[in-house]
């Protein structure tokens, strides 16, 4: 893990993963400044999969390890909530999870940084700018209600759609939790009903998303990578409020 400062200098922390194979995506910092990330791959589920969730305190240069209730579940996303709750999202295991970590069983080990200087690079020219119009496609939403399973110190809710390949997450100012699917559809929780809602995206087979969620205007924008398929790159939005 790394850090930036202002006046130029990179700290890094060095993190040894599960597998060779395994990579950090997936960032959240929560309101006292401690880092939180989670590892994953692609390799499956089981044995094969990943399972650690972890906290970097960069004041003291403790890591703590959280292991996700499925094993193997392959933690891909992360959010830090403001109550000291963090989301996870199990890719493999086919759920969201919301982590107590004053609660739940983990492990410690410090780490010490490292730190250089930064490499300064050029301004490189500005992009061409063009023009695209949009598309506006009308989509059914589907509704179901889970079952939420409890281990100590998580809450995991299995999602409806089998194979969904959650990734990553937002959380509105209602406490919901907004995701993406990487077979193509978005989705959000309500926690205290159990109740996820999903939506289709139109566009089939344009791999990985991300999503940034602007309450302001009721829009919730993901991008559209082409990952699976050879189709066009798009970025989208979903109205989730009139």
């Amino acid at each position: 893990m790394g850090r930036l400062s202002p006046s130029g200098t990179i700290t890094e922390w060095n993190v040894t993963l599960e597998h060779p194979v395994d990579n950090i995506e997936q960032i959240s910092l929560d309101r006292a400044g401690q880092l939180w990330f989670v590892e994953r791959n692609f390799d499956g589920s089981g044995a094969a999969g990943t399972n650690k969730v972890r906290r970097l305190n960069p004041g003291t240069n403790v890591v703590t390890t959280y292991l996700v209730p499925t094993l193997g579940g392959n933690p891909a996303g992360v959010v830090a909530n403001a109550d000291g709750t963090v989301w996870v999202a199990e890719y493999f295991a086919n759920a969201v999870a919301l982590l107590f970590p004053n609660v739940a069983p983990h492990t410690q080990e410090v780490v010490p940084p490292g730190a250089a200087g930064a490499f300064r690079s050029r301004s490189a020219p500005a992009p061409a700018i063009g023009v695209s119009s949009g598309v506006r496609t009308p989509v059914s939403p589907a509704t179901h209600t889970v079952k939420p399973k409890f281990t100590p110190g998580w809450v995991e809710f299995p999602i409806p759609t089998a194979n969904a390949q959650a990734e990553d997450m937002r959380v509105d100012r209602l406490g919901r939790l907004w995701f993406e699917e990487d077979t193509g559809l978005l989705g959000v929780l309500n926690p205290a009903t159990a109740t996820f809602t999903e939506y289709t995206i139109p566009s089939v087979n344009s791999g990985y998303y991300s999503i940034a969620l602007d309450e302001a205007e009721g829009l919730l924008w993901f991008t559209e990578a082409g990952i699976f398929a050879p189709v066009p790159t798009k970025i989208g939005n979903l109205r989730v409020s009139n």
